[in-house]
């Protein structure tokens, strides 16, 4: 932004002039002298902020420099904002793979092209395993699936799980940025490379936003599951092995919502053995 030097005890730029003087010393300049020195910080800026952007654009995040850099006034938030109507055509330019991964910045990044692009691709072109007959839905930890220790144990207790054949259970893992992702994708490009808030606040956007992207999950995929088990812990180990409390996630109101799709077969509960159980009654 723009500030005159009389608001200024300090400059927040260490280009060679502002290194070198203080407001209040520029402030003593004749004219000339002054003007002349302020343009060779605004042009140091400026080259500055442009070696930025290409860097940005070359590691594939330019998007979350722009959500960054419209943070500093509300225009640009509402400017950003505007590009939503132009998704389908950004998209089109959107590398399908990156060297690095995705990172949630702001709510601003719930509309960025590449998510609507996952989300349209599993709605029209995945498809639930054949073998599958029951469902079971994670919850997205503090880290991914195979650096948490509480979904390995989880992964183990399915996969050891004798009276039903280990194909038979649909694994998804409802996570907050894309929603509902099958455990086969979990660790593909962009879901396994994505760095979000895996445990935001009940009015939070992106909470509410994890649970419309599932409605659209089972909109579309409900009907190839007979029963639906969610697991609602209330811990888990971090990646540290502390013990962690179970704080708000989008899963703990999901059960609610699906009741219409499984109105007879829905189980919700703490234990997963209890939801395997649930899956094998009669």
């Amino acid at each position: 932004g723009t500030k005159k030097l009389s608001e200024l005890e300090e400059f927040p730029c260490t280009c060679p002039v502002c290194f070198n003087f203080s407001p209040k010393e520029l402030m003593t300049f004749n004219k000339k002298l002054r003007t002349e020195l302020l343009a060779k910080h605004n042009l140091q800026v400026s080259y500055s902020e442009l070696k930025t952007i290409r860097q940005a654009i070359r590691e594939g995040k330019l998007w979350e420099l722009v959500e960054i850099r419209t943070r500093s006034h509300p225009s640009l938030i509402r400017g950003l904002n505007i590009l939503k109507k132009y998704s389908g055509f950004i998209e089109k330019y959107e590398k399908r793979y990156k060297k690095r991964g995705l990172f949630y910045i702001s709510s601003e990044t719930l509309n960025r092209p590449i998510i609507t692009r996952q989300m349209e691709s599993i709605k029209n072109r995945y498809r639930v395993p054949e073998s599958v007959k029951y469902v079971i839905i994670l919850p997205e930890l503090d880290v991914n699936r195979e650096s948490s220790p509480t979904v390995k144990n989880w992964l183990k207790s399915i996969k050891e799980f004798r009276t039903i054949k280990r194909e038979m259970i649909h694994i998804l893992f409802l996570t907050t940025l894309f929603g509902i992702v099958p455990l086969e994708l979990i660790d593909t490009y962009p879901f396994g490379q994505t760095v979000t808030i895996a445990f935001p606040d009940e009015s939070d956007k992106l909470y509410k936003s994890s649970i419309e992207k599932s409605l659209i999950f089972f909109n579309s995929f409900a009907k190839n599951y007979q029963k639906c088990g969610i697991l609602t812990p209330k811990f888990f180990y971090n990646e540290f092995h502390d013990k962690i409390e179970f704080p708000s996630h989008p899963i703990n109101i999901l059960g609610h919502y699906l009741k219409s799709f499984f109105p007879n077969n829905l189980i919700e509960s703490s234990s997963l053995e209890k939801i395997l159980g649930f899956l094998i009654e009669i």
